[in-house]
């Protein structure tokens, strides 16, 4: 089941979960999001003899997923506007973690991935290098390709190596993450060519356009026997 919405779906919700350690929470953001759990809201400033220190205005922590920008259309004219990606919220003192789906021209469905990791905590990310030809259609979220399928983005010259020369710029969110285990998981594929795998299919292409020409050869030399023997029976 994918975790991604089709355009156009609902405007931002939220679902409450009760009862979730901080360690899961920790972990669904960290280790399935690629994501991280920061202090919620600003900081207070209070006097103390040492100075003054700032300290979190709440105990909450929180992460939020990618932006998209569009533009809304009226009467008066274009307005830019911006669309949150969806997020987490997570309440140490009572235990509960907050999901708050992506607005309107978001596709992130935050909802799905909480029920995927209860299922299956092994990040998709991790399956991503796995089976890297099950994503070529996925799309990224964010950066100069935004909106762009994964194979488009990997044929893009120098962007697959700039990804694999700095991991850690593209563990900032899920498809980030993703993107980047993609392109090592065809790395890998391209270094260690198994049998029928990658060669088998370039040369496919080949193999039928040499049948094309075989089939025309034989129905021009069809033709020409049958002219042949129309001209034999015409003639006295």
């Amino acid at each position: 089941m994918s975790a991604w919405k089709r355009d156009g779906e609902t405007s931002s919700e939220s679902r409450s979960v009760r009862d979730v350690s901080e360690n899961d929470a920790r972990d669904f953001v960290e280790r399935f999001l690629s994501g991280r759990l920061t202090p919620a809201g600003g900081r207070s400033r209070s006097k103390t003899a040492a100075g003054e220190v700032a300290k979190p205005k709440t105990s909450a922590l929180s992460y939020h997923l990618p932006k998209t920008h569009g533009e809304h259309k009226c009467r008066s004219g274009r307005f830019a506007r911006t669309y949150t990606g969806g997020g987490v919220t997570y309440y140490p003192t009572t235990q509960r973690l907050v999901l708050r789906s992506a607005s309107k021209k978001s596709n992130v469905d935050i909802f799905q991935l909480w029920d995927l990791y209860q299922q299956d905590k092994r990040p998709l990310w991790q399956q991503v290098r796995e089976r890297p030809q099950d994503f070529h259609n996925e799309k990224m979220d964010s950066g100069r390709y935004r909106n762009q399928r994964f194979k488009t983005c990997y044929k893009k010259k120098g962007y697959a190596a700039f990804a694999l020369a700095n991991p850690s710029y593209y563990q900032q969110s899920l498809r980030m993450r993703m993107f980047y285990e993609y392109c090592v998981g065809l790395k890998e594929a391209e270094e260690n060519p198994q049998p029928g795998g990658t060669d088998s299919t370039k040369t496919a292409p080949k193999a039928k356009k040499t049948a094309t020409k075989a089939t025309k050869a034989s129905a021009a030399s069809k033709s020409k026997s049958r002219k042949r023997k129309a001209k034999e029976v015409d003639e006295p």
